[in-house]
């Protein structure tokens, strides 16, 4: 809880002491030139701050006019100096020029035409608070597309987390809590997470770094498995990490997904994650026999109760007809006392009779058994063996 409620109670600090309330170097407007007063300031620091807390991206503001050395090392330095977060940019403006430095994994999202149009939003026609205002306004926009994935907190992240807004705060709560049974029962973590977007990275990778930096592997083999979903892209991944790997085999995983699909499709998030959490609790129960579900060995569905009278039905009726059809050929019959009527005069002659088997020969060959592949296939992505798949639907 530690991770929700942080948030609120600096919320409820600012509120009551009517000014931000930032951490010490969390300074994102460096107004060296002294355009801001210090209430502007401390509103857009806010705001920046909200930022950051938002999307994971540090986004700052540096007006020297004075500067005469290099504006790109200028730019760099106090970033590195003032920014809370690795992943972010700067907008830095001198008498001469302007520069936009990127750091982390904005740096892959901002282009010679990004900064340009990053440099665009800040030109207003307004005086320069309106102006610091609507560069920080177009950031967040462009953010908000390229979230960073939640880093780990003091506490284990939510096994449930929703970047959409799609699932209710029952429907958040129901499933997080189910989602801690069944981890806390089997050892073995148990989550989900349902985005807006993937950033531009592959789905597998997206899955494997959002297990991995917030720390939802169980135990000291880090185990557990994640279903993501990304609801723009249309596409999934399952994740699978430690003692969950041999639990989810790839036929598995395939029968898994095959429930899920239809669901998914509809945007039944809800029932999608809430289905996914009976079946990965089926299946590591089923692990924890010694033979988790594989080819071969796959759960199956039970039969509807209208196939026993239907069953019943058909059966009769295989064995009416052939008798009826039968018993329709049937001539009457009488008894003869002689079979002198079936026999042509002087036609058997039988003599001695011998029963005599010739040359038989009896060939034995071992005939070869196919072998399917059994188990989950895994990969690496930064260092950490994963298993899982992927998909669209």
């Amino acid at each position: 809880m530690k991770k929700v409620l942080l948030p609120a109670v600096i919320s409820l600090m600012m509120g009551t002491l009517a000014v931000p309330v930032l951490a010490q170097g969390d300074e994102f407007i460096l107004d060296y030139d002294g355009y801001l007063t210090a209430a502007q300031k401390a509103e857009l620091n806010e705001e920046a701050q909200e930022i950051l807390q938002e999307t994971g991206y540090s986004v700052l503001l540096l007006l020297d006019e004075t500067n005469t050395g290099s504006l790109i090392d200028y730019a760099v330095s106090e970033y590195n100096a003032h920014a809370p977060s690795a992943d972010g940019i700067m907008l830095a403006v001198d008498s001469d020029e302007y520069y936009v430095y990127s750091a982390g994994s904005a740096a892959q999202y901002i282009d010679a035409a990004q900064s340009e149009r990053i440099w665009n939003a800040f030109l207003c026609d307004e005086d320069i608070y309106e102006c610091v205002d609507e560069y920080l306004d177009y950031a967040e926009e462009l953010f908000e597309q390229h979230r960073v994935p939640a880093r780990p907190t003091e506490t284990y992240a939510e096994r449930m987390t929703d970047f959409t807004g799609k699932l209710d705060g029952s429907q958040l709560t129901a499933l997080i809590q189910k989602m801690d049974a069944v981890s806390t029962e089997h050892g073995i973590t148990v989550a989900g997470a349902l985005t807006d977007t993937l950033d531009g990275m592959d789905v597998q990778t997206y899955a494997d770094q959002f297990f991995d930096l917030n720390g939802l592997g169980y135990g000291p083999t880090d185990s557990g498995v994640l279903l993501l979903i990304s609801e723009e892209d249309r596409e999934f991944a399952l994740s699978t990490k430690g003692k969950a790997i041999g639990a989810f085999t790839n036929a598995g995983q395939e029968y898994l997904i095959k429930q899920l699909k239809s669901d998914m499709s509809k945007g039944n998030y809800y029932k999608v994650f809430d289905a996914y959490t009976d079946l990965a609790d089926q299946f590591l129960v089923q692990a924890e026999t010694g033979k988790p579900y594989d080819k071969g060995n796959l759960p199956k569905k039970a039969l509807s109760l209208i196939w026993i009278p239907l069953s019943l039905l058909l059966g009769a009726l295989g064995a009416l007809l052939p008798t009826g059809a039968m018993k329709s050929q049937l001539k009457s019959v009488y008894t003869r006392e002689k079979a002198d009527s079936y026999v042509v005069k002087d036609s058997v002659n039988i003599g001695i009779s011998r029963n005599r088997l010739i040359d038989t020969v009896i060939s034995r060959r071992k005939i070869d058994q196919k072998t399917s592949s059994k188990g989950s296939e895994t990969h690496t992505t930064d260092g950490q063996t994963h298993g899982g798949t992927h998909g669209k639907f």
